[in-house]
């Protein structure tokens, strides 16, 4: 998978960019000027986000991707 960005369960690359932007704690303003894409991208992306992680909020959407990243690193450390 090399040159490939990670995706977070069923999220396109963009979706993922969003949200670890999101964990990071950017706004949407601020995540806006980052990848050069308008507001009302970024909160289409957000939307698509809660829904595909089936959470309420953008809080919510930041504390299950955390856990499923933290998974897949264990899963990846306890197959090598």
């Amino acid at each position: 998978k090399k040159g490939k960005t990670m995706t977070i369960a069923n999220l396109s690359e963009r979706e993922t960019r969003v949200l670890l932007e999101i964990i990071n704690g950017k706004s949407n303003e601020m995540i806006a000027h980052q990848l050069y894409i308008s507001l009302s991208t970024v909160k289409a992306h957000v939307s698509s986000i809660i829904h595909k992680l089936n959470v309420r909020n953008r809080v919510e959407a930041a504390v299950k991707a955390t856990q499923i990243m933290l998974a897949e690193s264990q899963k990846e450390q306890n197959n090598n």
